[in-house]
């Protein structure tokens, strides 16, 4: 059983997010979040993947690895001819479902919701997610994460997370 975390985007008071299913833990999407997701661009492009499987140090369009990945190819070429898919994934490169397995996208992509929403009972009652991480502006106007551990009737800001 995978440790769930919603991952998102907090721009204009709206929360663009993602599912996570393997090791929502602060140890494990926390960290990969604080120390390879560090910009708007990167989360942009993550929560671009929809909903994924397991977050890997890279999206897997970057110059460094797509050459191993092969993403610029279709799934059943790369399923063929040994690139990145969900059953058989390169290292450190995350695995999303539409793009590594061919889940239909309407059911995966990124979903938006009032910021409001991740503290209404509804959320906190409904998610099946341990951990929720979202990106934001602080009060400097700097780009932080933010995590929080889900508990039925309340969200518990992670200390020390949201900054590197």
């Amino acid at each position: 059983m995978g440790t769930r975390a919603n991952i998102g985007l907090l721009e204009n008071g709206n929360v663009t997010y993602i599912y996570n299913h393997w090791n929502g833990y602060p140890s494990g999407v926390g960290t990969i979040l604080l120390e390879h997701y560090n910009t708007l661009d990167r989360v942009k492009r993550l929560i671009g993947l929809g909903y994924i499987s397991s977050l890997g140090k890279f999206v897997g369009d970057e110059p460094e690895v797509i050459n191993q990945t092969k993403l610029n190819y279709p799934l059943k070429w790369r399923k063929e001819n040994g690139g990145h898919t969900f059953a058989k994934p390169i290292a450190d490169v995350t695995v999303a479902y539409h793009r590594d397995r061919a889940e239909e996208w309407s059911m995966v992509k990124a979903q938006n919701e009032d910021e409001s929403y991740f503290s209404s009972k509804e959320y906190l009652t409904d998610t099946d997610c341990e951990y929720l991480y979202i990106y934001k502006q602080d009060k400097a106007d700097q780009w932080a994460w933010v995590a929080y551990e889900i508990r039925p009737s309340r969200l518990v800001e992670i200390e020390g997370r949201g900054e590197r």
